[in-house]
Parts: C-alpha cells; sequence; structure tokens
C-alpha cells in the first residue's frame, strides 16, 4: 500500500483515508487487492508443493526400474491411480479446512 503524507491509516479500524479524497474506501479496496494477491500467492506455492510432494511420492512409490528409457504398463498404472488418490485426498482436505474455518466464523460471530 502506498502512503502519501497527507494520508492517515487507521490500523484498528482497518480504514485507510487519503486528505482530499473522496472516497473513504480506498484503503479498503487497497487492502483487499493485497490480500487477493497474497492469497493468489499462496495458492500458487501451494499447488507447486503439493505437485513437487505428489511427483516425490508416486515416483519412490511406483517407479521400480531405471534402465529402461520408458515406463512400463505396471509403473504408469501406479502412478495414474498414485496421482489420483493425492488429487483425491488433497480435494477432500481443502473441502474439510473450508467447513473447519466457516464453522468457526459462525462461532466467532455468534460470540459477538
Amino acid at each position: 500500500m502506498i502512503m502519501t503524507p497527507g494520508s492517515v491509516w487507521a490500523a484498528d479500524s482497518g480504514v485507510f483515508v487519503a486528505r482530499g479524497s473522496c472516497c473513504a474506501h480506498a484503503g479498503t479496496m487497497a487492502m483487499d487487492k493485497e490480500m487477493t494477491d497474497y492469497l493468489n500467492q499462496m495458492q500458487i506455492k501451494e499447488t507447486s508443493d503439493l505437485y513437487v510432494q505428489c511427483s516425490t511420492v508416486c515416483f519412490s512409490r511406483c517407479v521400480m526400474n531405471f534402465t529402461a528409457r520408458k515406463l512400463n504398463d505396471k509403473e504408469l498404472d501406479c502412478i495414474e491411480k498414485c496421482t489420483q488418490k493425492f488429487a483425491k485426498m488433497n480435494q477432500r482436505l481443502t473441502i474439510r479446512l473450508f467447513e473447519l474455518n466457516r464453522d468457526e466464523l459462525v462461532k466467532q460471530q455468534q460470540q459477538q
């Protein structure tokens, strides 16, 4: 976020106001963009990490013959099943974490 000398940031209220600004929500929009950018970067990193982990685990479990140029049918089948399991596990985990986060937000809102 860029703050000019005439700008004010109220951290506890989450409001950014630039002097002479016609819109008091400019800071909120900037925060939303920063948060969106941060979440996008985190998603890319997590996807990359998951890909590396899946590749490492499935390769070590499935590839046994290092003398052949190509994977044999058994290795290909193993890799396909392994990657499908990783994808399903990731999907289930994502859904469960979303549910837990949603439940926690509901609890917090009820306490207020």
